[in-house]
Formats: structure tokens, sequence, C-alpha cells
């Protein structure tokens, strides 16, 4: 499996304590969002859903290798959670390698060419062993 730039975990992203003013703002109107797409009439009751999609809450269920691409700046979705996660993969005995992209900010692959020619080689170069049957270090892997 492969992810570009994560949120691994919801409930965290939009925990409102985390920011000040004005990005608390922002994500107010993000949970405001999510509310009226999961018609929920609490935050509560919008967590209960978020919970259940965040995929740090599925780590014992994921069985195929992951690599994770993540921008070094993304500012969208926190390179944290990414970290967070295949972390958590690997302490439950997965295979997760994660990449990150120097200097590169949230959908980078749409925003400059050679940082999205870099992940996608990356994406290949892993594909490429895991379905020939040759999988890489299950080590974290930051590359740079």
């Amino acid at each position: 499996m492969v992810a570009y730039y994560p949120l691994a975990d919801f409930e965290e992203w939009l925990d409102l304590t985390k920011y000040s003013f004005p990005k608390s703002l922002l994500f107010r109107g993000i949970r405001r969002h999510f509310m009226k797409e999961l018609e929920a009439s609490t935050w509560a009751e919008a967590l209960i859903t978020l919970r259940s999609v965040s995929p740090i809450h599925h780590v014992e269920h994921i069985q195929a290798p992951v690599l994770l691409i993540h921008g070094e700046k993304d500012r969208t979705a926190p390179l944290e959670q990414a970290q967070h996660l295949c972390r958590s993969l690997q302490a439950a005995g997965k295979r997760c390698e994660l990449f990150i992209v120097p200097a590169a900010g949230h959908v980078f692959n749409f925003r400059d060419e050679e940082q999205g020619k870099l992940a996608w080689e990356k994406t290949i170069e892993f594909l490429d062993r895991q379905l020939k049957g040759n999988p890489h270090d299950e080590g974290l892997e930051i590359i740079k």
C-alpha cells in the first residue's frame, strides 16, 4: 500500500487546543464541514465516525507492506501523523517505510514536477520490491 501525505488520526488533527488564533478558526470550519457531511448533530457524534476511519486505530488489521510519502514542510497534514502511523505499524510487527520529500508541502506532487517525480520513483521502487517478493528492510526508512 502506498499513501501520499496521509492523515492517520482525524481526532488528533482536528483537536482545536493545538491551534492558536487564527488557525483555530480554520479548524472550527473544518469540524463544521465534517459534522455536516457526517450528518452529526454534535462534535462528539462526528468523532465516533472520524475515529472509525482513522488508520491509526486499524494498525492491527493492516496486512500489506506500507510506504508513506510525505512532504517535509506539509502544513495541512502534519508529517508527525505519518511518522506516528509508521512507527505504530512497525511496533505491531508490520512493514512500513516512510519517504520524506525534502522541502515539500502538501500535495507537492501536483505543485512541483521534480518533487512529484522523486516521489513517483520511490513509489515504483517500493511496489517493484514488494511485487517481486524482495521486501526492503522493515525498519523506518527516512530518505532525503
